[in-house]
């Protein structure tokens, strides 16, 4: 990226923000930003405003005199490389703010920057340092159909409700990103999903990101962690049986833990019971399709 042509250490003040030379390559650069279509422009503001590359600019511009060749050289060169800068992320498609912020910060800017996203799940030797939350769910359906839905179900349908909403799928690398009205071909290991959460109604918003790790059809076990430099580590399991009342369970069991312990045991579990809760019912409604009150039931939600 940018930032790679610029070492960490070199001092930010190579020019004075006030010599004519400063000036004339500043009034360049935003030139050659306003050539740049609309749909990467938010893409370049958030680069230039978190990362050191608008002095790498200069740097490069520096080495050599400032004459108009060098001007010329200097937009075709900004140019040239905002045009690669989100060729196959269309940020005009994710319309929540939040989550276009934290794919920005974590320097998503093509499909290929998603390999470098490292899932941080629950270590099974430490898993006593882990706070744990477990809640289940009951739908009157067979054990087959549940699973297939789950596994099939559109995130815009799944993850929608009064404090959660779908914002993009990391898929593959034929198919990058699946954003709130593309096909959905199904949960596949490997996707990361991005959701924002709406916070004491809607006053803060909160963008999250989780990694699909594991699916074990046999099992109807599906393990989903949580993302590198997020707020919280750990891992979330959805675990099926059947009953014999003709019940499907399913199990919703997170392992996490984050440098407060308060959070952990104040915060995280009322906000995640009801995130899961409106994922969880609107799998249901599918499932049913009918009134979620009369034939979906939650179970007990166990904190530890």
């Amino acid at each position: 990226m940018f930032n790679t042509l610029l070492p960490a250490h070199t001092p930010l003040k190579i020019l004075s923000a006030h010599s004519p030379r400063f000036y004339c390559i500043k009034r360049a650069f935003w030139r050659s930003l306003k050539t740049i279509p609309e749909i990467f422009r938010e893409s370049l503001v958030y680069k230039y405003k978190y990362t050191n590359f608008k002095y790498t600019l200069i740097y490069n511009l520096v080495k050599s005199t400032l004459t108009l060749p060098s001007l010329l050289s200097l937009c075709l060169f900004s140019t040239l490389t905002f045009a690669q800068v989100s060729p196959d992320i269309e940020f005009g498609k994710i319309k929540q703010k939040k989550i276009r912020s934290l794919m920005l910060k974590n320097d998503l800017h093509q499909s290929y920057d998603f390999e470098h996203l490292q899932e941080v799940c629950t270590l099974t030797e430490e898993k006593e340092t882990y706070s744990r939350h477990t809640k289940t769910f009951y739908v009157h359906d067979s054990i087959e159909n549940v699973w297939k839905t789950y596994c099939t179900i559109s995130p815009k349908q799944s993850w929608c409700g009064k404090m959660v909403s779908f914002g993009t799928l990391f898929n593959s690398s034929s198919k990058p990103l699946i954003y709130a009205n593309d096909p959905y071909e199904g949960l596949k290991v490997g996707q990361i999903l991005f959701i924002q959460l709406k916070l004491f109604k809607g006053l803060y918003k909160l963008a999250v990101a989780h990694k699909v790790t594991g699916i074990d059809a046999e099992k109807k076990l599906i393990q989903i962690c949580y993302l590198k430099n997020g707020a919280s580590a750990g891992s979330q399991y959805i675990k099926m049986r059947t009953l014999e009342n003709g019940y499907t369970e399913i199990v919703h069991e997170t392992f996490y833990r984050s440098k407060s312990k308060f959070r952990d045991a104040r915060i995280y579990p009322k906000i995640h019971e009801k995130v899961i809760s409106e994922f969880h019912e609107n799998v249901a409604s599918k499932i049913i399709a009918g009134s979620v009150s009369e034939t979906y039931m939650e179970g007990n939600s166990e904190d530890k």
